[in-house]
């Protein structure tokens, strides 16, 4: 991703082109990155209001892809190795599988001409789109209470939502709003804030939620 000046639209292309198709991966590089990733992991558990929905994912989605922290944890860290993102992104990145996008004052045809100049350094491979969906699994009432030195609590509760393609995200969207989710006007912060302390609704496509803390 690059935002330049419009008339950067030469070089800011090449440099694109250049990190797709000549990515150095230095292992001291990938090193540092998990340090700093390791650093983030330890603010969201510093943090009970980001961390309890961790826990939140965790129970509901237990044995589900997306019950795991965004971030890793330090042992999934370790695990990875520098073979495993070079085959990752031959495998992922190559002609038949990005999707080139642009907005602001450039021209398409000039766009497509920078395209056909750096491109020739890709793969031509094609993609195969081996991604299948999982269901979110059904584990019925779950209770999970963490322990942490701290004088705040914390609560969230709620379940599973609506499929993406479901009608029914149109009225969940409808009703998170109409319930004070997606809301920061200096009103409602102001009574979400100084009189709740804090309370957050959202009601999404894999799940539902209501959450307060103080």
């Amino acid at each position: 991703y690059a935002d330049f000046i419009d008339t950067h639209l030469d070089s800011c292309t090449e440099l694109l082109f250049d990190i797709l198709t000549n990515p150095s991966f230095l292992t001291e590089h990938i090193k540092t990155e998990k340090k700093v990733i390791i650093e983030e992991i330890k603010m969201v558990e510093d943090n009970p209001s980001d961390n309890i929905m961790n826990y939140f994912y965790e129970a509901v989605l237990d044995g589900h892809p997306l019950s795991l922290p965004i971030l890793g944890t330090n042992n999934s860290l370790k695990n990875i190795k520098k073979s495993a993102i070079l085959d990752y992104f031959k495998e992922k990145f190559g002609i038949g599988g990005i999707v080139i996008s642009a907005a602001g004052n450039i021209k398409h045809k000039d766009l497509i001409d920078k395209i056909k100049k750096n491109i020739s350094g890709m793969k031509n491979r094609k993609f195969i789109n081996d991604f299948t969906g999982q269901e979110p699994p059904e584990n019925g009432r779950v209770k999970k209470i963490h322990d942490s030195k701290t004088s705040s609590v914390h609560m969230c509760f709620g379940g599973l939502g609506c499929r993406r393609d479901s009608e029914d995200k149109y009225p969940i969207s409808l009703f998170t709003n109409l319930f004070g989710g997606s809301m920061s006007s200096r009103l409602v912060q102001k009574i979400i804030f100084n009189i709740f302390n804090s309370f957050i609704c959202n009601f999404g496509y894999v799940k539902k939620s209501i959450y307060s803390g103080n």
